[in-house]
């Protein structure tokens, strides 16, 4: 699962700022830099608009109140701080007209108009055709000629499946209704049944199950986490396995439930939370998290951070654990957003914050191909500490938030806007970021997931080989 942060999960984000008040916003029209967004305030009220040149929908809406400081005027631009992300927008003149236009049910429901919203929006804010290798203009007019009047639902959703499946690029959605999808994948099936010999499929959280058990045979300190693990590997190293960078927060879920019934209960447990709350139980939670596991491995030489196994979540969750091993504040990275006519948004530097127990002794940093979307956060923090080794393969290349965009028919879709860079300069995505050591660990998820099934005692023997060899190599400088 990728959680990075996405606009409808996290809008409500208290910031602290010595800028303008909310009450001192003034009424008006202002259009985001990137994004195609627009905010409308008005008496007091937010309206939040996705807007292309032919499509206006209206996604968010509330009261100034309800932002508390997340929203707020500096240097005559209005700021909208989501995440680690500060949005910016510009005062226009009105809203344009497209956003009082009524549409019909047909219009709405139009193939054609469907595919011209959502390739003008690909055509404005996706970040990454060159570096993906996709020729946009020969795609979408092969694409457009595919769909006419006539397209069914189905048959529109498959094509736009397969329009976007070319792009190789995990932060690419696309949401129609669970039938629509069903029936997709039901049109697969004779491919799958095509093959003689069934494949054994490996769980991602019962194989990181397995390796936390191998590393923590010799003690294991872990309380009150379902997705974090630490404790002991012998009596010199410690061991941190980190599997989700969310539904950290402490809801007494009961530890019995199985995963499935985990998230179904995380999210209903949720569900009636302001997203401020959730967010700060999220922070508090992997905070507690943290700190238990650091105030327990505090004497030892070193600490081996596993996110192998982690697929994301949120970055704010990424950027709190980085600060139990950084003792100071400093730029980690930054980031930029792709706009209309390859325009961008000024490049937004990100902060590491640092910790008054931060642990400074050597961090070895555990990374697969499946360390993906906000895990890649944690691993591009790294790159700032020195006291960071980073051990096994590439990670997945996906760092850009998906930015979330819903259809005239009411499906949603999600894509790579922005772009990431370490603090000189370099952009992963698509690569993902190598490590110091390479231990020739399979990209093919399977593959890699079905070797440590097979074989967690190897794996350990490995790693705790390069432990010894960079300890005793830094003991020796």
């Amino acid at each position: 699962m990728n959680f990075k942060p996405i606009f409808l999960i996290a809008i409500l984000v208290l910031m602290s700022c010595d800028s303008k008040k909310i009450e001192s916003i003034p009424d008006g029209v202002y259009a985001s830099i990137g994004y195609g967004r627009l905010i409308l305030i008005q008496d007091g009220s937010f309206q939040l608009f996705d807007v292309s040149s032919n499509w206006c929908d209206q996604r968010i809406n509330g009261f100034l109140k309800d932002f508390d400081n997340a929203l707020f005027i500096r240097d005559d631009t209005l700021n909208f701080k989501v995440g680690i992300t500060n949005y910016q927008y510009l005062k226009m003149s009105h809203l344009p007209d497209i956003c009082s236009k009524k549409y019909s049910y047909s219009e709405l429901n139009d193939p054609k108009f469907n595919f011209e919203v959502l390739e003008e929006t690909f055509s404005n804010n996706y970040a990454y055709f060159n570096l993906r290798k996709v020729n946009w203009d020969s795609l979408r007019i092969a694409t457009r000629k595919e769909i006419d009047p006539l397209t069914t639902e189905i048959e529109l959703y498959r094509i736009l499946k397969d329009m976007l499946n070319t792009f190789g690029d995990d932060h690419i959605s696309l949401n129609a209704p669970e039938n629509l999808q069903q029936t997709s994948d039901s049109l697969n099936i004779v491919e799958k049944t095509n093959s003689k010999t069934e494949i054994k499929k490996y769980d991602l959280f019962q194989v990181a199950k397995l390796i936390g058990d191998q590393y923590l045979q010799y003690k294991e300190y872990t309380k009150n986490s379902r997705f974090v693990r630490w404790g002991m590997i012998n009596d010199q190293f410690g061991y941190i396995q980190i599997n989700s960078m969310s539904a950290h927060a402490n809801l007494n879920i009961s530890d019995t439930l199985s995963l499935e019934e985990f998230w179904r209960e995380y999210e209903n447990e949720t569900a009636n939370m302001t997203v401020k709350e959730w967010e700060q139980g999220e922070l508090q939670g992997i905070s507690e998290i943290m700190n238990k596991a650091i105030d327990d491995l505090w004497n030892t030489e070193a600490i081996v951070l596993d996110v192998r196994f982690n697929q994301g979540g949120q970055d704010l969750v990424a950027m709190e654990i980085i600060r139990h091993f950084n003792n100071k504040r400093q730029v980690g990275f930054t980031k930029k957003a792709k706009g209309v006519n390859d325009s961008y948004s000024p490049a937004q530097k990100i902060y590491l914050e640092g910790s008054n127990k931060a642990y400074t002794k050597p961090v070895l940093l555990l990374t697969s191909k499946q360390t993906a979307s906000a895990a890649e956060i944690l691993v591009l923090s790294s790159l700032s500490l020195p006291t960071f080794t980073r051990l096994g393969a590439n990670t997945r290349g996906i760092f850009s938030d998906e930015l979330t965009k819903r259809l005239p028919i009411g499906w949603g879709f999600g894509l790579s806007n922005e772009i990431y860079l370490d603090r000189n300069g370099t952009n992963y995505e698509g690569v993902g970021i190598s490590p110091d050591i390479d231990l020739g660990y399979p990209y093919t998820q399977q593959i890699f997931l079905k070797g440590f099934a097979n074989a967690p005692a190897k794996d350990f023997e490995v790693v705790l080989h390069e432990i010894n060899s960079i300890t005793d190599s830094i003991a020796g400088y």
